[in-house]
This record gives C-alpha cells, sequence and structure tokens, in this order.
C-alpha cells in the first residue's frame, strides 16, 4: 500500500499560492521541478476534498487512495477541462474524452438515443448538463469536487 495517486490532466494558474501554502521549498527546485498533478495530489493530503477550491486554473482529475479505497475526482471551475465518467461492476473509468471511456474501463459504448432526441429538441438541450451520447457515461459539472 502506497497511499494516494493522482492522475488527469492540469495547468495550474497558483502555483507559487500553492507550494507556499503547502510549504514547500520555492529555493530548493520545488517551484519548477514539481508538476501540477503533483501539487494537486499535495493539496489534496493537505485539505482533502476541499483542496479543488483553493486550486486555479485549468484541471480534471482524480485522487485514489489505496489504503482507504477512496477515489476524489474534480474538475476546473469553468470546465475548460472537460471529466467523463463511467462507474460499473465495482469500476470507476474517467477520461478528458466520452469515447475514451471503453479504451479506459473495456467496455463496449451504446448509444444513448433519448440523448441524441434531447438535441434535436432545442428546449431540451440544456436541462440535462450530466448525460452524454452514451448509456452510462456522464460528465462531472464544472467547478465540482
Amino acid at each position: 500500500m502506497s497511499g494516494p495517486t493522482v492522475t488527469g490532466e492540469a495547468r495550474l494558474d497558483n502555483r507559487g499560492e500553492l507550494i507556499r501554502a503547502l510549504d514547500l521549498d520555492p529555493d530548493h527546485g520545488d517551484r519548477t521541478s514539481i508538476t501540477d498533478l503533483a501539487l494537486i495530489l499535495r493539496a489534496y493530503q493537505r485539505w482533502g476534498d476541499a483542496c479543488a477550491s483553493r486550486l486555479l486554473g485549468d484541471f480534471a482529475f482524480v485522487v485514489h487512495d489505496d489504503r482507504t479505497g477512496r477515489v476524489f475526482g474534480a474538475r476546473d471551475h469553468l470546465g475548460v477541462k472537460p471529466f467523463y465518467y463511467r462507474a460499473s461492476a465495482g469500476r470507476l473509468a474517467f477520461a478528458t474524452r466520452a469515447s475514451a471511456i471503453a479504451e479506459v474501463d473495456g467496455l463496449p459504448l451504446e448509444l444513448d438515443e433519448a440523448r441524441v432526441a434531447d438535441v434535436c429538441v432545442c428546449a431540451l438541450e440544456c436541462a440535462d448538463r450530466t448525460s452524454t451520447f452514451y448509456v452510462g457515461v456522464l460528465r462531472l459539472l464544472r467547478g465540482t469536487g
């Protein structure tokens, strides 16, 4: 058991602020050597779920703590980075493209005909912000963590 790990895509705009708040040493290379995802992991270890509210930039990530089995995901406040996911049979797959979910979890994608119909009716298009064109593949709302 190694502890929490993070995967995702991130470009943080407040690296300096995070480095200071996390008590990392910018004079010994932390400012340039630590990746944005490593900063996110450190932020999660310090602030838990509240870490997402301290991040500025574009990001979609998942932290998995193999010691507790806990999984936490977050998406940036403006929704620049997409975040799609599917939970099935005790597994969670996530990607920044809905069509990539099948590559992650190995399950086929099935077209969601009801969602396609919603797109054809303008009044319904904005009603559901979490569904996608694939059955069981959902998107995380922006600013969610």
